[in-house]
């Protein structure tokens, strides 16, 4: 049920890219549906970057589009104005 469910989230978030100009998009999500979203992703053409730690945060690269971010508490490290669209899955 779970991945059905991500495959729908995939769909709305692609409708959303269609709707809206997103420049920078963040996904939540925990660790136990991470795998599955990004193979999902990868299969649309769509490559993100994932943010396990704080180094990833120090060394994040702003040229992509798509970041997952699977611990919320590192939310608070990230600066928000980079990101127009943010989901939490």
């Amino acid at each position: 049920m779970d991945n059905i469910n991500i495959c729908r989230f995939i769909s709305n978030i692609e409708n959303i890219y269609q709707t809206i100009n997103i420049y920078r998009s963040l996904i939540i999500i925990d660790n136990n549906n991470q795998n599955f979203l990004i193979k999902k992703l990868k299969e649309k053409f769509h490559y993100p970057i994932v943010i396990n730690n704080i180094n990833d945060i120090i060394n994040i690269n702003y040229n992509y589009r798509l970041f997952i971010l699977n611990d919320i508490s590192l939310l608070k490290l990230l600066n928000k104005n980079n990101f127009n669209f943010i989901a939490i899955y």
